[in-house]
């Protein structure tokens, strides 16, 4: 059997759920040999040359929950509920300090600034409108999303006005050059777009420069395994769940590296969280048998499990 068969098929039965323990030590010697391959340091330098197509987000359709963003809205609940619990954590503590009353009037000028980076069409900036603690006091922050995509800022746009949230201001700007001042943001999401980005240590400087004292990054990305490549590089993509050339190996990160990234600026990493897509057999896809596959969805594990694929989380500035 070819290893590449044979790689098909550890995927599948990953992917269908069999335990861990009947397949791990499969994964785990391939990634043990797969690390005496890369220097400690592989992910904390910058990598020429990756095979990431970002034009696809030109138009990539992102609110048509059918189309390439499926996966998106599919793990975006999972996300806004992560994201909005340290929003608010972060806001109450910046209420506490600054002595504001959380009942204040609705007209008062927004301090309290979050920004997204790597925001897209705004699907996660438009799902933390309807969080629990959010809804209630949005119009006492600036929301600011970037990107790099002017077509994708323009359909954030767009679909913002289309919903009444007339309060999301939408930059075009790259994360290595954001349009803030120093020290002007309060919270900083970078989600879905670290492993994106080749020179991660300048867009993590960048990201530093601009954020308060004290000021959290939460964020979210994919670890480099075996795992990792054999289901999001290769069978999704194979599969259609997202597009192709979405994702470069090469450009995942590990908790370690993300560890010594935060290190190296000066921010206290707090905690790592797995999270878990399921995927389902479509049968009326079989016909066409590249759409048999699809999401199903997502949930949040334990920090104490292992981060095999995607996982959460946030680090507070020094």
């Amino acid at each position: 059997m070819s290893p590449i068969i044979f790689a098909f098929i550890l995927s599948i039965l990953v992917m269908l759920d069999i335990p861990h323990t009947l397949f791990g030590w499969y994964e785990e010697y391939l990634t043990m040999v797969w690390k005496t391959m890369e220097p400690l340091d592989y992910r904390i330098n910058e990598i020429n040359g990756s095979s990431v197509n970002n034009e696809l987000y030109h138009d990539i359709g992102w609110w048509n929950r059918n189309g390439w963003a499926k996966g998106l809205h599919i793990i975006n609940d999972v996300r806004v509920e992560y994201y909005g619990r340290e929003i608010e954590k972060s806001h109450r503590r910046f209420e506490h300090i600054s002595g504001t009353p959380i009942g204040m009037d609705d007209s008062t000028y927004h301090q309290f600034v979050v920004a997204d980076i790597g925001c897209g069409g705004g699907i996660l900036m438009e799902g933390l409108q309807n969080h629990s603690y959010v809804k209630h006091i949005k119009r006492k922050i600036k929301f600011v999303g970037v990107d790099i995509s002017r077509h994708s800022i323009k359909e954030a746009v767009i679909h913002a006005n289309e919903h009444h949230h007339y309060h999301i201001d939408y930059k075009v700007a790259s994360a290595y050059s954001l349009p803030f001042r120093n020290e002007s943001i309060d919270v900083i999401m970078l989600s879905d777009i670290l492993d994106h980005l080749d020179d991660l240590p300048r867009a993590m400087n960048e990201v530093s420069r601009v954020l308060k004292d004290h000021g959290k990054i939460v964020f979210g990305t994919i670890t480099r395994r075996v795992w990792s490549y054999l289901n999001i590089c290769n069978l999704a993509e194979w599969f259609g769940l997202i597009p192709l050339g979405t994702h470069d190996y090469r450009l995942f990160i590990t908790p370690d590296e993300m560890s010594t990234l935060f290190n190296a600026i000066q921010f206290k990493p707090n905690e790592f969280i797995p999270m878990d897509v399921s995927w389902k057999f479509d049968w009326n896809g079989m016909v066409a048998f590249r759409n048999m596959i699809r999401f199903n969805k997502a949930t949040l594990k334990k920090a104490s499990c292992p981060v095999k694929g995607l996982y959460l989380g946030y680090a507070h500035k020094k």
